[in-house]
């Protein structure tokens, strides 16, 4: 937007910007292309989050799950309700770190490994926030491997790929990673120090599942409990329950640590592909019995979607 010479539109914004309310003229015209250009690409971004979350259901259990967990994702109220911010995008994010990370599993494919690291890497280079993600892989790489020779050669590869675009960073620009971890955090520490650590340990949960979607975290929390009762009969666990299980020991960490109290719905959206993966998985068993019943989970999401649009104001 420096670069190009923005006057050159003002002819034609004049007329438009004139006819909307008086603190559009707090803003230079490079300030409004900048907006306009965001208002687009986020959404775009956000919604290229359906292809790796497609592969990833497939990869994980079937076509018709991936169907129905991309048709989710369209409904969710959180990825709408708080567009166009930034952390919308972090989705796309979460889908491709996780596809890659399963997939170089699978496949014993540790460039796959380092390709995951590379994305969630960039991911942190934006916000911090996105660390307990390299968790969950951490998690689930811990679970999945063989022996653990094997799972500290994954680790590396899903380290180094991380540990790139942040050195890149150093020694290209000076932005050093540890003062600028340690300065996000000071600022962190205010939300820590004057909220109640009771009152956000049942309020976190609650929010994330809340903004969901009421029928897509009801579906969530039963392939939990699915799985939970599925370890205790003494199976061996799928791919997929290797994945769960390490997104629900690093959530439930993230909560009890009581680092987040806040936002916390808007926050975490990256967590959003995880509880509509699980969902889908869920829906598909029940859609086996009752032939409608995807239809109906998806209507009634929609409409939660439109309650929220029609009333929340998230932005003040």
């Amino acid at each position: 937007i420096r670069i190009f010479p923005t006057h050159l539109l003002d002819p034609i914004l004049a007329p438009r910007l004139a006819s909307l309310p008086s603190w559009i003229n707090n803003y230079t015209t490079p300030d409004i292309i900048a907006g306009a250009t965001a208002s687009l690409t986020i959404p775009l971004l956000s919604s290229l989050s359906i292809i790796p979350l497609y592969h990833l259901a497939r990869t994980l259990w079937d076509d018709r799950t991936a169907r129905l967990a991309i048709l989710l994702y369209a409904f969710v109220p959180a990825l709408t309700v708080f567009m166009p911010v930034f952390d919308d995008t972090f989705t796309l994010v979460t889908s491709f770190t996780l596809y890659f990370t399963v997939n170089g599993i699978k496949n014993q494919n540790r460039s796959q490994l380092f390709l995951a690291g590379l994305i969630c890497g960039a991911g942190l280079f934006a916000s911090f926030g996105l660390l307990p993600l390299l968790f969950i892989s951490n998690l689930y790489l811990l679970f999945s491997s063989r022996a653990i020779k094997s799972f500290i050669y994954d680790s590396a590869a899903l380290a180094i790929g991380g540990v790139t675009v942040w050195s890149l960073a150093w020694i290209t620009f000076g932005l050093n990673p540890f003062i600028i971890y340690s300065n996000s955090m000071s600022e962190h520490a205010i939300l820590t120090t004057t909220r109640s650590y009771w009152a956000w340990l049942i309020y976190n949960p609650y929010d994330i599942l809340l903004f969901a979607g009421l029928p897509i975290s009801i579906l969530f929390l039963g392939s939990v409990i699915r799985c939970c009762r599925q370890l205790f009969v003494e199976r061996s666990p799928s791919s997929a329950d290797h994945l769960l299980i390490s997104f629900v020991i690093t959530f439930s960490l993230i909560l009890i640590s009581g680092n987040l109290r806040g936002e916390t719905a808007r926050v975490l959206l990256y967590v959003q592909p995880l509880i509509i993966l699980f969902a889908a998985h869920n829906l598909t068993h029940h859609a086996s019995r009752i032939t409608l019943y995807p239809h109906l989970i998806i209507a009634l999401t929609f409409i939660q979607t439109i309650l929220f649009q029609t009333t929340l104001s998230v932005y003040h």
